[in-house]
C-alpha cells in the first residue's frame, strides 16, 4: 500500500465533496398531476420548494418569526446569528439538498432554512401545542402534522440537530412518537447503525425498521 501510494500522483488524489451529498428528489411531474392536494403542504411549506407563492403564507410566516425568537433563546442567548452563520458554512450543500434552489440568494435562502428547521423544532418540543394551536386552530395544526411529514417538505436533518442544544431531543422525540415512551436511548444509526438520515421523514422511516427483528437488532436466537 505504502509503495502505491508513493507512485500515486497528487494530481489524481482528488475527492469531489459533492459525491457525498444526497439530494431531496421532487415528486414526478406525471405523478403529481391532479393530485398536488397529496404532494403539496396545505398549511406550512418547509423550506424553499413551496415558500413563495404558498397560499396561507400571510398566516404562517409571523408565526415562524415568533417561533424563531423563541428557539434561537432557548439558552437565554441570542443564538440566530450564530446558526446563521453555520448555516451559511454549508449553503452549497443545502443548495444542492433542494436541486439548486435558485430562486433564492445565499442570504435569503440560510433565512429560510434557518427559520424553517425553528418552526420544526418547535413542533417537536413537548408543550408547544397551546402557542401553535392558538394561531392555526385545530383544523390548521391537523393539516401542519400532515405537512411535517410530506416527501417535498422537509429539511437537512442536521438543521435539527444544529438548533436543538441537547444531543438526546431527536432521540426523544423520535422514541416517543414510535414507541409511545422514552425506550430507545440511541439512534438507530449510531455506533455503526448506518448513515445518517437526509431528513426528519427518512429518521422516522429507519427508526420504524428498527422494530422489524434482525440478526443485529433480536436477542432472540434464530431457528435453524
Amino acid at each position: 500500500m505504502a509503495d502505491i501510494a508513493e507512485e500515486t500522483p497528487a494530481a489524481a488524489v482528488s475527492v469531489d465533496i459533492r459525491s457525498r451529498w444526497r439530494m431531496l428528489h421532487r415528486v414526478p411531474v406525471h405523478v403529481r398531476e391532479e393530485k398536488k392536494h397529496v404532494f403539496e403542504p396545505v398549511v406550512v411549506p418547509l423550506g424553499p420548494y413551496h415558500h413563495r407563492l404558498h397560499p396561507q403564507s400571510q398566516l404562517v410566516e409571523p408565526l415562524k418569526d415568533a417561533v424563531q425568537d423563541m428557539v434561537c433563546k432557548l439558552e437565554r442567548t441570542d443564538r440566530k446569528s450564530f446558526l446563521l452563520s453555520k448555516i451559511s458554512e454549508r449553503i452549497d450543500e443545502i443548495r444542492h439538498f433542494y436541486g439548486g434552489a435558485d430562486g433564492c440568494t445565499d442570504e435569503e435562502l440560510a433565512e429560510i432554512m434557518l427559520r424553517d428547521a425553528c418552526f420544526l423544532v418547535f413542533n417537536m418540543l413537548p408543550k408547544t401545542f397551546p402557542v401553535i394551536r392558538q394561531n392555526l386552530g385545530m383544523y390548521g395544526m391537523l393539516f401542519m402534522f400532515r405537512d411535517m411529514y410530506m416527501l417535498e417538505n422537509q429539511t437537512p436533518l442536521w438543521l435539527i440537530l444544529l438548533i436543538h442544544p441537547q444531543p438526546s431531543f431527536l432521540c426523544k422525540y423520535l422514541s416517543s412518537n414510535v414507541f409511545g415512551d422514552y425506550r430507545m436511548t440511541q439512534l438507530p444509526w449510531e455506533n455503526g447503525g448506518g448513515e445518517e438520515p437526509l431528513h426528519l421523514l427518512e429518521a422516522f422511516h429507519r427508526t420504524f425498521l428498527s422494530l422489524v427483528p434482525t440478526p443485529e437488532n433480536s436477542s432472540t436466537p434464530s431457528v435453524p
